[in-house]
């Protein structure tokens, strides 16, 4: 399929921890297809856990008030899956995110099987063709969205990072259809090549 005809979900997740057991306390997903976003169809919730850590407060800024009204993920478990469902998944440290969300929707019995890219590995990748292997420091999200232009103001707020991240993944995009990568096929073959040789980004 051509990318300009691909349904993608650039994902964020805030969560309780970084650890398999952790839960998630709150979802974007902004969808596009190809180069466009859709903003008004943007899917966003806080999601109430069944148990708070006050020590992650100070990385999203989410506090138990905020969760007070929030609806459990088995309410919103089957939203989330139809907006995520036959989508590749986009986001930065995605496959943490995809990881957990697969945890959560198979408690459900729901099955999400789904191709990711992260938009640092997708970097370095341009990087590469380019000639100029990307550093680490600079495949960091502030480092990334500031080389596109982009003001990161409210960093660990998942509604914010995937308006970001869509926006740098939308620039990536038009970066590889001059480059005449212009399918998924080509471009998935291209990333996983490249991923092979460096390490995976995570923040």
């Amino acid at each position: 399929m051509t990318l300009r005809k691909t349904n993608f979900a650039v994902i964020d997740l805030e969560t309780t921890g970084l650890k398999k057991g952790d839960e998630i306390l709150a979802i974007a997903i902004v969808p596009m297809t190809g180069v466009k976003i859709y903003p008004g169809e943007v899917y966003y919730s806080l999601i109430r856990p069944k148990k708070f850590k006050f020590e992650t407060c100070k990385f999203h800024g989410i506090d138990p008030k905020m969760l007070k009204d929030a609806p459990e993920f088995s309410e919103v478990a089957k939203i989330i899956y139809s907006n995520l469902s036959k989508k590749i998944l986009v986001g930065y440290s995605v496959d943490f995110d995809y990881r957990i969300l697969r945890i959560h929707l198979n408690r459900e019995k729901l099955d999400l099987e789904c191709k990711t890219l992260d938009v640092a590995n997708l970097e370095y990748m341009i990087s590469e063709i380019f000639g100029t292997p990307a550093k680490y420091e600079e495949l960091t999200f502030e480092s990334i969205a500031k080389k596109y232009g982009l003001e990161v103001k409210y960093r660990h707020n998942a509604l914010s990072d995937a308006f970001i991240t869509a926006q740098i993944f939308q620039n990536q995009l038009l970066k590889l259809l001059k480059h005449k990568i212009d399918s998924t096929a080509k471009l998935f073959e291209i990333y996983d090549e490249s991923i092979s040789r460096k390490i995976r980004f995570f923040c």
